[in-house]
């Protein structure tokens, strides 16, 4: 099985939150809001909320 970039959550997650901490970074108040939103959308998915480490993740 091959998975391609950005076919995995994970890597999803860690663009959008590297996107919104750049953002961040220089004051892009609007785009960093986003990619925190695009991040917690996808950390916040059923199937990540079913994982037995999330909740010691979330702590």
């Amino acid at each position: 099985m091959r998975i391609g970039d950005g076919e995995l959550d994970l890597w999803r997650f860690e663009e959008a939150l590297r996107r919104a901490r750049q953002a961040s970074s220089v004051n892009r108040a609007t785009e960093a809001v986003a990619g925190y939103r695009e991040a917690a959308a996808l950390w916040r998915a059923p199937r990540v909320r079913r994982a037995p480490v999330a909740d010691r993740l979330s702590s």
